[in-house]
């Protein structure tokens, strides 16, 4: 009893300043795991409201692209020019329910030219009242297109596209189509792994509305649920009342808090996203319900075991202390070899954990193959080896090309078991001087040392024979494709961002080319240092003279005279030579250098046209316009002024205006387009095939010629199909007037079958390649082709 007492006032202390520090070491790891799974609930908050964003922006063209297919209906748009209201309903209820069930489009409705619904679809028993939407209202200020976010007072928020129906230029009335945002709400949950539910202020509502909508029962229910909010829709359950209002009032009070709740042993965080409108008014919110219980757990699994670890050490601690207190000299000896065999024992134990945390550190838990960390240690080990021997390396960026659909269709189980067999066929093929690595998502890399292009090449053989067997994931065959971009070091870089942005780049490029694999090339990367300095020296090249023009002659097929030229661009740069416009053209467009690009073209062209008509060769000369060209209010006004400055009559300049750039603007480019039909310049549809546009739209156009892109003319000579299209294509545009010009005819084969097809004009290589312009006046006077030489008797620009 008396040695208790003399140890008591030693190992009290440290007992109770023990357990004080033990406690605020428990609380600070609590509250450190509940902070940082509430700063991951606000990166989620981000990435859906991105995704909210995104996912606005692809449905509004879904229901651009719906509300076209609406207008080229020619009963619907009778019965809407009618106002037949029972028309309209007979031929769009067919196509309203193919909309509901394959778009999940939720609105549709027709109203007349002054705003007066004449049909709501999605509520056919009302109509006849004066539309005021947002969007309505826009489209009629605007003329055109009008889409965005509205809700009315009846609680429904949709997105919601409007297009002003005109006939000779004259509004028949509107077509308005919807869809709500729940169905957005629906795709976004399960893409996020999240719960949400939308909350709407009764601020913007009619309750009278809400509760005809909802019905009177439960929308009076719902109606007095919360007191601000009312909640229409929800993904699933997850939260009982009494938690779920608990989280709407806190988040009322402060919109960017975290709440936390727990229902049972399943612990929840909760946050919001604004909802705006097309005015960016705050019209609703989006609570997002994420199940951290996992995470939760695991934390608290970790604390736990922490603190059982801690607190067998303290008492180990407390029982040798009085044990050292209690005993005699003699047993020093015995009591240190017991430290040291603990100490051991625990040395063993913390280093096999240090070897479990590391290899967690550097690998992927779904597949076990090396990480992103690991992977970037290994080929900054890879760069200093190979610069210190001299050899080089090879990295290969493989991406699964068809992952997100299997994720969509057959859930992430499959995708991970999918990613799981695709590592483990890699890893059967794997060869010494491999580095298989899984940095994340559909992405794996294998980085092989000391190897040059020829054991690249063969490497990405043996990856791609892999991808042939379809994956059996529980007895359901799965095709998977790949592509694979592939850089060396030094060629493509000397550090390991450069390597892998430009691997990246390469994949990217193979898979939009679906090419299988591409090897990185500086001139494809938007970010290449070579490509910026390019778009300095075509700045300067404008003005210095290194652009020149080729023409290739144009033949009239049934006079097999020569009338006209196409003026191609050629850029003679001082250190790598004559570059085609493939290699620069699309930067001039990126960079706005287009503009003074395409006048310059034009200058040069009716300065040549005006020489060869001095000589009597009366030909037109052609010249592409970008589609900036059409966006450029001075265009008409430069053209008028070169026209004047070298004498050339209108009619033989031809501008070429390729067919994907007509659909881009096309209100600004059909203004653009009259005004040079004005001024008697003649206009062409380049490229006509390759686009989306139809011949009853170029029926609206100024246009006088088409030209039929050369991978119709090439094609045609290998199937029926594309002949029959090159013959429908030439009679159709006959019927509407136009000339019709096939490029790209290489051969005699070529030329009698577009002769028998119906073309008028033939433009290609066997005829003449591209030539100077002191080259195409020699070839004119030694050419089996004639041109008539005729005096010019059309009238000038004045």
């Amino acid at each position: 009893m008396t040695n208790i007492r003399l140890k008591l006032p030693i190992i009290l202390p440290f007992i109770l300043g023990g357990t004080v520090l033990f406690a605020m070491f428990l609380y600070g790891a609590y509250r450190e795991q509940n902070n940082h799974i509430d700063r991951q609930l606000s990166d989620n908050l981000r990435v859906i409201e991105q995704l909210y964003r995104e996912l606005l922006q692809e449905q509004t063209k879904q229901l651009e692209s719906a509300l076209e297919l609406i207008a080229s209906d020619g009963q619907i748009m009778r019965a809407l020019r009618r106002r037949d209201r029972r028309a309209l309903l007979k031929y769009t209820a067919p196509l309203f329910e193919r909309l509901q069930s394959r778009s999940q489009i939720t609105h549709l409705a027709f109203h007349d030219a002054r705003r007066r619904n004449l049909l709501r679809m999605h509520e056919p028993g009302r109509f006849g009242d004066e539309v005021t939407t947002l969007n309505v209202l826009d489209a009629m200020e605007s003329g055109d297109v009008a889409s965005g976010v509205e809700l009315d007072d009846a609680g429904q928020m949709v997105l919601r596209v409007v297009l002003p129906v005109r006939a000779k230029r004259k509004l028949r009335g509107y077509i308005e189509i919807g869809k709500s945002i729940e169905v957005l709400l629906r795709q976004i949950a399960p893409v996020a792994q999240v719960e949400l539910y939308l909350g709407i202020s009764k601020q913007k509502l009619s309750r009278e509305r809400w509760v005809k909508r909802v019905g009177q029962r439960s929308g009076q229910s719902e109606w007095g649920r919360f007191p601000a909010l009312v909640i229409p829709f929800q993904t699933r359950f997850v939260l009982p009342e009494e938690q779920l209002g608990g989280a709407v009032r806190q988040l009322q009070h402060d919109p960017r808090r975290i709440v936390a709740a727990t229902v049972g042993e399943t612990h929840f965080r909760i946050g919001q996203i604004p909802l705006r409108d097309k005015r960016g008014h705050v019209v609703g919110y989006a609570l997002v319900v994420k199940d951290v219980t996992a995470r939760f757990d695991d934390a608290i699994g970790t604390i736990e075991v922490m603190s059982v670890v801690t607190l067998l050490v303290a008492l180990g601690l407390v029982g040798l202390f009085y044990v050292v207190l209690g005993r005699a000299e003699s047993q020093m000896a015995r009591w240190r070899e017991k430290v040291a065999e603990e100490g051991q024992a625990r040395a063993a134990i913390q280093e096999r954990h240090i070897k479990e945390l590391e290899h967690l550190a550097n690998h992927d838990r779904l597949t076990g193959l090396p990480n992103r960390k690991r992977l970037d240690n290994r080929i900054n080990q890879a760069i200093v080896q190979a610069s210190r021997e001299k050899e080089p390396f090879v990295i290969m960026l493989l991406d699964l090309d068809r992952l997100g659909e299997i994720n969509d269709t057959l859930g992430h189980e499959v995708g991970d078991a999918v990613l799981r067999e695709v590592a483990d066929r890699l890893s059967a093929i794997q060869e010494e001087n491999w580095f298989i690595s899984h940095p994340g998502g559909g992405e794996f890399v294998v980085l092989l040392l000391s190897a040059g292009p020829n054991q690249a090449m063969a490497a990405v053989r043996k990856v791609q024979r892999i991808f042939k067997d379809p994956v059996e994931i529980s007895k359901v065959k799965i095709d998977i494709g790949v592509s694979i971009g592939v850089v060396s070091f030094p060629n493509h870089g000397r550090d390991t961002s450069l390597l892998m942005r430009r691997a990246d780049v390469a994949m990217r490029q193979a898979k939009q080319r679906k090419s299988g694999f591409a090897v990185y090339k500086s001139e494809r990367d938007p970010y290449s240092v070579k490509r910026l300095k390019l778009v300095g020296d075509l700045r300067r090249a404008i003005s210095a003279g290194e652009l020149i023009l080729h023409y290739q002659p144009q033949i009239d097929i049934s006079k097999r005279d020569v009338v006209g030229v196409e003026a191609l661009v050629r850029w003679q740069h001082p250190q790598q030579g004559l570059l085609p416009p493939m290699e620069f053209i699309p930067l001039a467009e990126q960079t706005g250098l287009i503009r003074p690009l395409t006048v310059w073209a034009i200058d040069q062209a009716l300065q040549q046209a005006s020489i060869w008509g001095l000589q009597g060769h009366n030909i037109t000369v052609s010249v592409n316009l970008s589609v900036h060209n059409l966006l450029d209010k001075d265009l008409t006004g430069q053209v008028r002024r070169l026209l004047k400055k070298w004498k050339v009559p209108p009619q033989r300049l031809v501008l070429e205006i390729t067919e994907s750039n007509l659909m881009l603007e096309p209100e600004v480019a059909l203004a653009t387009l009259e005004k040079l039909q004005e001024m008697d310049v003649a206009l062409s549809v380049d490229d006509f095939g390759t686009g989306y546009s139809s011949l009853a739209y170029l029926k609206t156009l100024p246009v006088s010629e088409l030209k039929i892109d050369r991978s119709f003319v090439r094609e045609m000579m290998q199937g029926e199909s594309d002949a029959k299209i090159v013959h429908l294509i030439a009679n159709l545009s006959h019927n509407l007037g136009l000339t019709v010009v096939a490029e790209g005819v290489e051969d005699e084969a070529t030329w009698d079958k577009i002769a028998e097809l119906g073309c008028d004009v033939v433009q290609g290589y066997y005829i003449c390649k591209p030539l100077s312009a002191k080259e195409f006046s020699a070839w004119m006077l030694t050419t089996s082709w004639k041109r008539r030489e005729e005096p010019d008797a059309v009238q000038m620009v004045h």
